[in-house]
């Protein structure tokens, strides 16, 4: 479930700022607020025109476009318009990689899921931190 891309332009921590192609299907991002992991897009290259992910030249287009969104350009021959590009929204990929279940969150109501993301955010942070003291130390 994915919400609208009004809610992304509201709340800019859910804005990616990098995007990297991995091994598989898998993608790197980075949000704007330093949430960072690995993200399995496998799902989408049996999917219509999501298909032309499975041209590893295609996969590794990955990129953030001028509206801040993940997505990869097509060469032509690929069922796509012209001028378009695959698109992915990535806000419930966030969510995921603060270690919450992205479903759970969206039925929420917005003060609690904004509280949980925040509250996941914040553990996040600390345990980033933590990660950093232990190899500082090491």
């Amino acid at each position: 479930m994915h919400m609208p891309y009004e809610y992304m332009m509201k709340n800019p921590m859910l804005s990616p700022t990098a995007v990297e192609p991995r091994d598989g299907y898998n993608i790197w991002l980075q949000f704007v607020d330093g949430i960072e992991g690995m993200v399995d897009v496998s799902y989408l290259a049996s999917h219509g025109k999501y298909a032309a992910l499975a041209d590893r030249t295609v996969f590794e287009r990955v990129h953030i476009n001028e509206d801040g969104v993940v997505s990869w350009g097509c060469p032509d021959g690929y069922n796509i318009d012209a001028d378009s590009e695959l698109e992915i929204c990535t806000e419930s990929d966030y969510i995921a990689l603060l270690g919450l279940n992205p479903s759970e969150v969206w039925g929420m109501e917005r003060e609690s899921r904004n509280r949980i993301i925040r509250e996941a955010r914040d553990e996040y942070e600390t345990a980033k931190t933590n990660v950093k003291k232990q190899i500082a130390i090491g």
